[in-house]
């Protein structure tokens, strides 16, 4: 059986190890709008802030969707809030002085990979920068048939010096008040932590703690955004009558009937001794309370975790999301300690 062998750490990202999906189904609380750029100049019927469009999926005409690249923005900033709020250090990626910015490692050198992975922020190490790529991926939202309502509004420009209303001012604006948005997040080659702190970020979005697109200090952009289905995938092998018989980590084999469907393993359960330690992981891995139906093609271990026809106790995601967050705890509270040695290392 051929295996993976270390490298160095050089290989570690350009393999698929293991990947959670979570889809999302968005709906708006009230007006949402993800302005369309260049609208309304050449067109007076079309209203001065458009919602941006795209060819539908299969061909037809264009219809309205969310950029993956607006809810990456937004998810992201929550999550920078969250690490900040916590005492964890996160650089700004709009800052060229950033602390990730100025990590520069030799390109010859054979441990690059692995030293700017350990010397970047938590953040940048889940949703990239211009040292590494992210983890996260937002597919763009596009809405289920028929589901979609828009209006146009019209309101008024303010003067920010009187505070009042900006005489010959007004301006119309297109708004989705009604709809459901298929949204698609995929974590790749991911530490148990990482889903922690996205499942609190997409906790918010859903409780309406976050906002979306234009026209949040009026109060829109509001929405819901439950997790409707769930997967988790791993690298595997099957027997020819389709019944899952381990894992392919990068250190060889892992038999999975053992683990009966409870055991999760997050990047560095699925890593070799050497390529752990060149990333600075432990052996990450957490086993829910009660067994995950695991399926197999051959090539995958897939793990469902929520289905949308409720098919997958709706609980199983509950447990595995909350024991990714008391790992996104331990991580915090690790930080913390590596803080006060440094300190420490400092005064004396």
């Amino acid at each position: 059986m051929r295996c993976w062998r270390y490298y160095g750490g050089r290989a570690m990202h350009k393999v698929q190890l293991n990947q959670l999906e979570l889809t999302l189904a968005i709906e708006p609380r009230g007006p949402l709008l993800i302005k369309s750029g260049g609208e309304g100049m050449a067109d007076p019927s079309v209203p001065d802030m458009a919602f941006v469009r795209s060819a539908a999926p299969g061909g037809g005409p264009s219809i309205v969707y969310l950029p993956g690249s607006s809810l990456k923005g937004v998810i992201r900033s929550h999550c920078e809030r969250i690490a900040r709020t916590l005492g964890v250090p996160c650089c700004d990626p709009f800052d060229e002085k950033s602390d990730c910015r100025r990590e520069t490692v030799a390109e010859d050198d054979p441990q690059r990979q692995p030293k700017i992975y350990k010397r970047v922020c938590p953040l940048c190490r889940t949703f990239g920068s211009t040292q590494i790529a992210s983890r996260v991926r937002f597919a763009d939202a596009f809405p289920e048939p028929g589901t979609i309502r828009t209006e146009t509004r019209t309101s008024v420009a303010i003067d920010r010096l009187t505070g009042g209303s900006k005489g010959g001012a007004l301006f119309q604006f297109e708004a989705v008040i009604a709809g459901r948005f298929r949204a698609k997040i995929t974590l790749h080659n991911y530490q148990l932590w990482q889903a922690g702190l996205l499942a609190l970020a997409l906790r918010d979005l859903d409780a309406g703690r976050l906002q979306l697109g234009y026209g949040t200090s009026r109060g829109m952009g509001h929405v819901r955004a439950p997790i409707i289905e769930a997967r988790v995938s791993y690298l595997g092998l099957a027997q020819g009558d389709g019944a899952v018989t381990g894992l392919r980590t990068r250190g060889g084999y892992r038999p999975l009937l053992g683990d009966k469907g409870t055991i999760f393993y997050g990047l560095g359960g699925l890593l070799d001794v050497p390529e752990r330690t060149a990333y600075g992981l432990g052996d990450d891995r957490i086993e829910l309370s009660r067994p995950v139906p695991t399926q197999a093609n051959g090539l995958y271990v897939h793990q469902q975790l929520r289905a949308a026809d409720g098919s997958v106790d709706p609980q199983v995601l509950d447990e595995f999301l909350a024991a990714c967050v008391e790992r996104w705890a331990a991580f915090v509270e690790e930080r913390h300690k590596e803080r006060v040695g440094e300190e420490k290392g400092d005064d004396g």
